[in-house]
Formats: C-alpha cells, structure tokens, sequence
C-alpha cells in the first residue's frame, strides 16, 4: 500500500522531511581533515568509505572530473541524502559494506576513510562562528 506522505530520512534518531536534510547539511563546510585528504587523493579509482551525506565526494568530483569517484555508506539514509543534496553526482553514490565492497578485484586505486569525529550539529556551530 502507498501512501502519499513525504519521504523522510533517518539522521541521529529523528526523522527529517528533504527540506530539513537541505538546511542543515547543504551549507556544512569541509572539515580541515577533508581538505587535507583531497589533497592527497592518487590514482583514478577513490573510493570514500562513509560518506555520509556525500560532500566530500562532491568535491572530489569537482576537484577530478577525470576521476572516478565513489561514495559508499552501509546505512541506507545516508546514501538517499547525498543523492537528494547532489542529484547531478548521484551515480556516484552506492549503499554497500565496508567488509564487502562490490568491486572487483584491484580495480580500486585510493580509499578515503575518515571518521566523523564530531556531529553534524558540532560541525554546523563552528561553521558559523
């Protein structure tokens, strides 16, 4: 049975409508550690693991429009927001396992994985200050 409600989706425990995922995740800057890490980006295969909602592999698609760019995240939401802030990249954006990557063997040239140290909530106030 369908109904006709809006799509919601599922961030640290609360259920937000597209609009609430727009404001609080499509200003966030990149943290310093992302910077760094794009710097240090090889080869023509990334794949970030985690990507959460997708803005680092956002701007590494930017950065490398030669390259090919993968944002991978286990949690379902995470995923259906990046493609919902990043339409135009959202190829780019897969729902898969760390400990089972689907891709095939060395196919693979740079993995990017970095934990969220802080809430998106922690990253939106210092953003602002």
């Amino acid at each position: 049975m369908r109904t006709n409600e809006p799509a919601t989706y599922l961030v640290e425990g609360r259920h937000l409508t597209e609009a609430q995922c727009r404001a609080l995740f499509a200003e966030l800057p990149l943290s310093d550690r992302h910077i760094k890490v794009l710097d240090r980006i090889e080869g023509d295969t990334v794949v970030d693991v985690g990507c959460f909602t997708g803005a680092f592999v956002r701007e590494a698609t930017r950065r490398f429009p030669r390259k090919t760019i993968t944002g991978v995240d286990y949690f379902e939401d995470n995923i259906r927001i990046a493609r919902l802030l990043y339409p135009e990249i959202r190829h780019c954006y897969q729902q898969m396992s760390v400990y089972q990557l689907g891709f095939p063997d060395a196919t693979i040239d740079c993995i990017t994985l970095q934990k969220r140290s802080n809430t998106w909530r922690e990253q939106r106030s210092r953003s602002s200050r």
